[in-house]
C-alpha cells in the first residue's frame, strides 16, 4: 500500500504466489493513491493466482494493482477522506501473471490484470491540476488468456491497464496515459469501440461526459523497438 509517498529506483524479481483470499498484489505495490508517484521502477519476476476461492475481484498489475482509495473503494475505514492522485511515471513490466486455477471465476465476479496497473475505478475529480497519470511506461509480457477463463466475460487484460470505469455518479476523472507502450498482448474486457490492445475501457461517461481514459502517444510495439525507446530514454 502506498499512500502519501513516493517508491522511486525499486527492481523487484519476486515471484509472487497467492490463493483466492489475497487476491490484490502488484510488483511493486498492491495499493496505490492518495498523491503519491511511483517512478523509475521495474518488475521482472511473476504473480500466481493458484485457485477461484475468492468472493471479491482479484485484482493484479505488473506495477501497481489497484488505484486507490477511489469513490467505490474504502481501504481504511468507512468514510475515509484517503483521496488523492497517482502517478506511475518511466516504469517498465516484464514480470508475468497467471491463474492457475482449474476452473473459472464465478460468473459474479471479475479479474483485472494490466501491465503497469491493474484497475482505475471512479477517479474523483480534483479542481487543482493534480491528474491520475500513467507516463513513460512499458509493457513487455505477451499476456494471454488461460483456457480455463476463455469464456469468461469478466477477464478485463490490458498492455497498460487492465481496466478504466469512470463510474456512474457525481463528477468523476479520467485516467490519464501518456507516451506508453506495450507489447501485443491477448487483450480482452470492455467496449472494443474505447478499448485498445494497451487499456480497456467500459466507454461509459460520467453523468457529466468524462471519459474513463484520456490517452495520447499510446502504442503497441514490438519487445525489441520498446527496448530502444527504454534505451533512448536512459
Amino acid at each position: 500500500m502506498a499512500y502519501a509517498t513516493t517508491i522511486k529506483g525499486c527492481t523487484s524479481a519476486v515471484s509472487i504466489c497467492v490463493d483466492g483470499e489475497h487476491s490484490m498484489v502488484g510488483g511493486i505495490a498492491g495499493m496505490a493513491g492518495y498523491n503519491s508517484v511511483i517512478e523509475d521502477c521495474t518488475f521482472t519476476g511473476g504473480i500466481t493466482l493458484t485457485d477461484n476461492n475468492t468472493t471479491v475481484s482479484p485484482t493484479f498489475g505488473g506495477i501497481v494493482a489497484l488505484l486507490a482509495p477511489n469513490y467505490e473503494t474504502e481501504t481504511m475505514n468507512a468514510g475515509d477522506n484517503y483521496r488523492g492522485n497517482l502517478v506511475i511515471r518511466n516504469c517498465v513490466n516484464s514480470g508475468f501473471f497467471r491463474y492457475e486455477g482449474t476452473e473459472a471465476l464465478p460468473a459474479n465476479l471479475e479479474m483485472h490484470w494490466g501491465g503497469i496497473l491493474g484497475h482505475a475505478k471512479s477517479l474523483e475529480k480534483f479542481h487543482s491540476g493534480k491528474l491520475y497519470l500513467i507516463e513513460n511506461c512499458y509493457n513487455l509480457y505477451e499476456k494471454k488468456v488461460e483456457d480455463v477463463m476463455k469464456n469468461h466475460e469478466g477477464y478485463w487484460l490490458g498492455g497498460i491497464v487492465g481496466k478504466a470505469d469512470a463510474g456512474n455518479f457525481d463528477s468523476f476523472d479520467s485516467l490519464h496515459i501518456k507516451n506508453c507502450a506495450s507489447v501485443a498482448i491477448e487483450a480482452v474486457g470492455g467496449d472494443a469501440s474505447t478499448s485498445s490492445n494497451e487499456f480497456r475501457s467500459t466507454g461509459i461517461p460520467s453523468l457529466h461526459g468524462v471519459l474513463p481514459v484520456i490517452a495520447d502517444n499510446v502504442k503497441t510495439a514490438t519487445a525489441e523497438e520498446i527496448r530502444l525507446e527504454i534505451l533512448k530514454e536512459e
